[in-house]
């Protein structure tokens, strides 16, 4: 029986998002110490990532997070970042569920998506090849847009949080009638 490709893709993304939780969870509450002991080094690399993303909001801590969930989207999108890795290694790091979530759901859906596009292809295989160019291309953009993205945002960050004026501004000015009336005074 076949459910076709969106219900597929809904069943798909809920289940694998149940167990990417339900991962998350043990390993948070009965893993912790096993995953710091055999995949330390790691783990460590990836808390330096996290609290680099996260501190690049300075302190504005909702930019860090968002930035945090892009991350971590990208990295679920990535093929060569095995999920599992990802599941275990966020939940020793304690990163919360309201980051967890939303980059395993988005992240995850690209591979869902192709995972039930194949199943229904192959129901009516006449052809081997299941990943065509124009879609390897759609992912490879997504992927690079994920990464791309936190740099970007800090640079706008960055960009507008900075003096943008050339010249001495009305505090300076302020400051030397100050110093000149006080001179004055004297």
């Amino acid at each position: 029986n076949n459910f076709g490709l969106w219900r597929g893709l809904a069943i798909t993304s809920f289940y694998n998002t149940l167990g990417s939780i339900l991962l998350y969870l043990i390993s948070r509450s009965v893993g912790r110490r096993i995953v710091r002991r055999y995949l330390h080094d790691r783990v460590e690399s990836f808390r330096k990532l996290f609290q680099s993303r996260v501190e690049g909001g300075g302190s504005d801590r909702s930019f860090g997070t968002v930035s945090l969930i892009i991350y971590m989207t990208s990295l679920r999108i990535l093929p060569f970042t095995p999920n599992w890795f990802l599941n275990v290694s966020q939940a020793s790091l304690e990163i919360p569920l309201t980051v967890f979530v939303p980059s395993l759901v988005i992240g995850t859906l690209p591979y869902n998506y192709l995972a039930v596009s194949a199943g229904t292809i192959l129901q009516d295989l006449s052809s081997v090849k299941i990943v065509n160019t124009a879609t390897a291309l759609q992912l490879g953009v997504v992927a690079t847009l994920g990464l791309a993205t936190p740099s970007l945002l800090r640079k706008l960050k960055n960009y507008f949080n900075k003096d943008t004026t050339n010249g001495p501004t009305v505090g300076y000015y302020w400051m030397q009638v100050r110093k000149a009336g006080q001179r004055d005074e004297k």
